[in-house]
């Protein structure tokens, strides 16, 4: 049972300390409102700067950024307050692509608070300042190898489907102009080379808008995307996709919800009959365990319908993945998916298909990330010829900027 609601005069007879440890207790909670109705009352005033810092967290978390400016500022009166204050004012930098005044900030927490806690979260932000900006940039370069790059079934001769390595490189833009809320641009370019199948060189390119929209434990998103493929340098795939997501994000467990229209248009004889239109979504429930582990753990579906009848299906199945931050600079993630695909009557087909994926990333510098994965496919199919396994490992050196 939760406590009852507290009148103002009641709250006037208990002290300010009462009422700042049950706001804090609202603020764990992510009764970030209820936090701030005891926050601005008179007796809790009495408290100090320290309130006014409670109060900009508050407003903070709503997405109330103007009001947690005001308050975070007045916070800065009590010099043992700076850091905390700094930090917050270094998100709300970051959250509206002021890159430049986050950096700055999280530089100045980081000088104060060098040990414990909040220095290592100001540590790690001040990286994400100097990558993401109003206009950032990433650049890759990788390699990598795959035991069955032509998804042969298990049988096949390893010369009529050899293993094959391959490089790849990709450029990406992404433009925000009022950070992480409001409207948004990106654009990629990729390219890979195989080793030896040089039939399936590609080539791709991706650009996309949308809008992302926050307010308090709310957020969500519509996107449209286009994307273009040349394998071997001739037209492959012409694709556009409209999706919609939204994110509840109350406290440590957040719950997510996407759907996507997706219409694929393929444009080689061996490939045409899979264009077609496809639905896709997904459920998701998450949450954080402290600043180190998160897991997740949802269920997703697709529905294709598809110019060659009998490759029209429903997929569905559940899915999980952890990331676990093992220092500063380092995270490992594990990802599984089981989707169950039950193609037309007229197929008679139906497959199983288990998909898990680990990968490490390093952060090398504040610009420069390392990132090593393996990713491993295993199709059983009521259609031999459609079965097939595949691993395939590869490592990729990445450049992150804020241009501005």
């Amino acid at each position: 049972m939760g406590r009852a609601a507290t009148s103002p005069q009641a709250c006037e007879e208990e002290g300010a300390e009462a009422l700042v440890a049950r706001a804090s207790e609202h603020m764990d909670a992510g009764a970030f409102r209820e936090a701030l109705a005891l926050l601005d009352t008179p007796a809790a005033a009495e408290a100090g700067p320290a309130v006014q810092l409670l109060r900009g967290i508050c407003h903070y978390e709503l997405g109330e950024d103007a009001e947690a400016v005001a308050a975070l500022g007045r916070a800065r009166a009590d010099a043992e307050l700076v850091p905390s204050a700094d930090l917050f004012l270094g998100l709300i930098a970051q959250r509206e692509g002021r890159s430049a005044e986050a950096e700055k900030a999280f530089a100045a927490v980081l000088a104060l608070s060098s040990d414990g806690a909040l220095g290592a979260a100001a540590g790690t932000l001040l990286g994400r300042s100097q990558r993401e900006g109003r206009l950032s940039l990433a650049v890759s370069l990788g390699a990598g190898y795959d035991t069955n790059p032509l998804l042969a079934p298990p049988g096949t001769s390893p010369t009529a489907a050899p293993p094959d390595a391959a490089g790849q490189a990709a450029v990406a833009l992404t433009l925000q102009p009022w950070g992480l809320r409001g409207p948004y641009a990106r654009a990629t370019v990729t390219g890979r080379r195989q080793a030896r199948l040089s039939a399936f060189d590609s080539a791709g390119a991706q650009a996309g808008a949308g809008w992302r929209h926050a307010a308090g434990a709310l957020h969500a998103a519509v996107d449209y995307g286009w994307e273009g493929v040349l394998l071997g340098g001739a037209p492959f795939l012409d694709a556009h996709q409209l999706a919609l997501s939204a994110l509840l994000l109350p406290s440590a467990t957040g719950l997510e919800g996407t759907y996507a229209l997706r219409q694929d248009a393929y444009h080689t004889r061996a490939s045409e009959g899979f264009s077609g239109t496809r639905h896709l979504g997904t459920l998701e429930l998450s949450h954080a365990f402290g600043d180190a582990l998160l897991a997740r753990l949802g269920y997703g579906a697709a529905l294709a319908s598809t110019a060659a009848p009998e490759l029209s299906h429903l997929e569905h199945g559940p899915r999980a993945g952890l990331s676990l931050r093992a220092g500063p600079a380092v995270r490992l993630l594990l990802e599984a998916r089981l989707s169950l695909r039950s193609y037309a009557p007229a197929a008679a087909r139906e497959d199983v298909q288990l998909d898990g994926v680990g990968a490490v990333e390093v952060d090398l510098h504040a610009r420069w990330r390392l990132r090593a994965q393996l990713t491993a496919m295993h199709v059983q199919s009521t259609v031999p010829a459609q079965s097939f396994a595949t691993l395939a490992g590869g490592v990729g050196l990445q450049y992150l900027t804020a241009l501005f």
